[in-house]
């Protein structure tokens, strides 16, 4: 409901549209947590059940982890030592991203917040769509953090490049100054 009232969504529906009830009924349940060691002496868990990636695809996690599972128990043993040594680094590293993550997110979180700060980015966006030969750096950090199609630490490293940091500033001015504004994204025929 929170997203739908935005100024920014309902200037999208046709004058007067109201929703009929609850537009969204779908609960899903999804793994938001780690298992503390997911490996024992002959037994250790992939995917969901050991360790998958933040809000992101389970079954990528589930093949990563089993990778290096099998990659484990067929070259070096099935032992807890074993299992620690070369079965173990693979979670780390997904539970690392996931602690990156995690930051994101609340970092995310707090600017969508302040309405001047959410123009900014709008019109960063626009304004990269519009270019056909531009590098669209707000646009892929956004789709990386929506669909996992990289790292959470490649998204972090993105967002704290110059380019990034000084189009996103000039974006928060020109959005928020009296001259600027956020430019009409103009349709495709």
């Amino acid at each position: 409901e929170t997203f739908m009232n935005t100024p920014v969504v309902k200037k999208t529906f046709p004058p007067g549209w109201k929703a009929e009830g609850k537009d969204c009924r779908c609960l899903p349940k999804i793994n938001v947590k780690d298992s503390p060691k997911p490996y024992s002496d002959r037994v250790l868990f992939v995917g969901d059940s050991g360790v998958s990636r933040l809000y992101k695809d389970g079954i990528g996690a589930a093949y990563r982890t089993s990778k290096a599972a099998a990659s484990a128990a067929l070259f070096h043993g099935v032992s807890d030592a074993e299992l620690k040594q070369h079965f173990w680094p693979a979670c780390k590293n997904l539970k690392t991203d996931n602690t990156i993550g995690k930051l994101i997110f609340l970092v995310v979180s707090l600017l969508q917040k302040p309405r001047p700060v959410r123009k900014g980015i709008l019109r960063m966006v626009i304004t990269e769509q519009e270019k056909t030969n531009s590098s669209k750096i707000m646009s892929s950090v956004l789709w990386d953090m929506f669909t996992g199609s990289s790292p959470y630490r490649e998204v972090l490293f993105r967002t704290m490049r110059p380019k990034f940091i000084f189009g996103l500033l000039w974006n928060l001015i020109a959005a928020n100054s009296p001259f600027g504004g956020i430019p009409q994204h103009k349709e495709t025929p």
